[in-house]
């Protein structure tokens, strides 16, 4: 084998691998993992798109993390699933699905931008585990991995799930604002998670949950 050969044939070897690490999920059209079938391996912000005319109602994940939503571009309430096998929608914790993105997706601009790393983790298992977030500061990764965290845990059953999945805006000038966008309620919080305001659409409820999590957005 020549010297061109030999670094052609690696290129395709590391082509092969690189795809092979890539994660991957599969979603069925109905339950027992039946009917119509697509494997993303992407960010889809509506899987309408990709040709689902009813939400999928099983999925496989083969690999990664990946975090669903009920509507599209992200947005309502969301769940985060690890490697298995959902055979009906209870088991994915949503009634459907209209987005997904890998949790380690950054270019979809997703909050679980650090699923690779080990702090994400962290979190992510502190959360899973019901563990109380402190109030010393962490590293973003760790944030959004608790967030993660947090949506696996309470698997669409809690009270979590009634006001929908929440979402950090961060602003120019360090501070930031909570939005919970099936309720159209906004929380805005300087850059040491101090309470500036609140729209006509919070609550008592969502305003305590709005400074629960920017405590921890700080």
């Amino acid at each position: 084998m020549n010297l061109l050969s030999r670094y052609l044939a690696i290129g395709v070897i590391a082509c092969v691998s690189a795809a092979a690490a890539q994660a991957q999920i599969v979603f069925y059209e109905h339950p027992d993992f039946k009917g119509k079938a697509i494997r993303v391996s992407g960010s889809v912000s509506n899987l309408r798109d990709r040709g689902f005319s009813d939400m999928p109602s099983s999925v496989k994940v083969l690999t990664g993390t990946w975090e669903i939503c009920v509507d599209a571009n992200f947005r309502g309430s969301c769940a985060v699933l690890q490697p298995g096998q959902y055979p009906a929608p209870r088991d994915m914790g949503m009634k459907h699905v209209s987005s997904v993105r890998s949790v380690g997706d950054s270019s979809a601009g997703g909050a679980y931008s650090g699923g690779g790393s080990a702090e994400y983790q962290r979190g992510y298992n502190d959360a899973l585990k019901g563990r109380r977030f402190d109030n010393d500061r962490h590293p973003q990764d760790y944030k959004d991995g608790y967030r993660a965290g947090e949506d696996a845990r309470r698997g669409g059953t809690s009270s979590n799930t009634a006001a929908g999945g929440y979402e950090i805006n961060r602003l120019s000038n360090g501070g930031f604002e909570v939005v919970w966008p099936q309720r159209g309620c906004i929380g805005s919080f300087n850059s040491r998670g101090e309470p500036l305001s609140f729209n006509e659409n919070c609550n008592d409820d969502l305003i305590s949950r709005s400074r629960d999590i920017a405590r921890r957005e700080r």
